[in-house]
């Protein structure tokens, strides 16, 4: 019987050590899924946007991790969007003369939900629109949309490649809510604004 007690109390030290260890790998599986997503989303945005440059390094630098955030808004993404948000902090570092694009990408990252995010998003927005326009763009264009909605009618912009509507503001809840306000070319193109 005592051999049978010992038997057993092994079987269980050893199970509980198994299912610890797999708690634990799914654990670091999902976070290192989540690291992977937000890389195949950034450089997916690489991929798939109109040939565009930025004149500004830095600000060019950033704009695939400003797509990608906008995207994980635009999803709901939370855990992504602070990943993204992650690698604008350290770009925005660089710009020696605007450290506010920086403070807005460590608000998303200290967020606790997709409100908190979306507001510090708006803030961002339009710091790196400001950049982007004041950088210019040597090939391409970009599309500054406006949800006329967000943050109880005051309204909020973002950057998009593309002339379809994806609000970063509502997500599912109102995916196509807004319009196309102005339109960033490059510089053998004329600026809407």
């Amino acid at each position: 019987m005592k051999k049978k007690t010992k038997n057993m109390k092994t079987i269980v030290k050893v199970s509980l050590a198994f299912a610890g260890m797999f708690i634990f790998s799914c654990k670091n599986e999902n976070e290192t899924s989540a690291e992977t997503t937000v890389t195949q989303k950034t450089a997916t945005a690489k991929r798939t946007t109109k040939p565009l440059t930025i004149q500004d390094e830095t600000v060019n630098a950033i704009y695939p991790h400003y797509l990608a955030l906008t995207t994980a808004l635009t999803e709901e993404k939370v855990a992504e969007a602070k990943i993204v948000s992650s690698n604008i902090e350290a770009g925005a570092a660089e710009l020696k003369s605007n450290q506010t694009l920086k403070k807005y990408a460590t608000q998303i990252i200290a967020a606790d939900d997709i409100g908190q995010q979306r507001s510090a998003y708006a803030k961002l927005s339009d710091e790196f629109i400001a950049l982007v326009k004041k950088a210019g763009v040597k090939n391409g264009q970009l599309y500054r949309n406006h949800c006329p909605m967000a943050f109880d009618g005051k309204g909020a912009s973002w950057l998009s490649p593309s002339k379809e509507i994806r609000n970063p503001y509502y997500g599912e809840e109102m995916l196509t809510c807004g319009s196309v306000e102005d339109t960033i070319k490059g510089t053998n193109q004329r600026n809407s604004f």
